[in-house]
């Protein structure tokens, strides 16, 4: 039978959702404050990881029997969350230094989200081909990141 809101199970739950987004607006202001180039690397990265997690919860949500518009407004609403994050690292660089601890707040919430989610899928392939394209993505992606650093 299918349900009209949100089942245990079926997504992460909207409010840690909220949470995690209003950080990602939180880095993304924290970047841009220190410079355009960092800014932009920060929302390509936020941007790279929040669409197939947001494509995915869509896909969990209709499948938990929600309307597609209701699945949408609920996500989009979840997503402006992060305009209370970037507000709230704008008033808090106006009363203080608090730009580095943002700062080091969101690379490490990076490290700490993509650390134990990519580097065991690595060494999880059955065939050593497979083996060696996930590695190389996963080179090409650093890379990607010392490319921009050098910009």
């Amino acid at each position: 039978m299918a349900s009209s809101g949100w089942r245990a199970g079926s997504s992460r739950n909207p409010g840690c959702s909220a949470v995690v987004d209003s950080g990602d607006g939180a880095a993304i202001a924290a970047a841009f404050l220190v410079s355009t180039r960092l800014g932009l690397a920060t929302t390509l990265a936020v941007v790279v990881h929040e669409m197939p997690q947001e494509v995915g919860d869509h896909a969990l949500l209709r499948d938990a029997g929600l309307p597609r518009s209701t699945a949408l407004v609920g996500l989009a609403a979840v997503q402006l969350t992060a305009g209370a994050g970037a507000a709230a690292v704008a008033i808090g660089t106006q009363a203080g230094s608090w730009l580095g601890v943002v700062l080091s707040l969101a690379g490490g919430t990076f490290v700490y989200v993509a650390a134990p989610d990519l580097l065991p899928v690595l060494h999880e392939a059955e065939e050593p081909r497979e083996r060696d394209i996930r590695l190389a993505g996963f080179l090409v992606g650093l890379a990607v990141l010392a490319r921009l650093a050098l910009l």
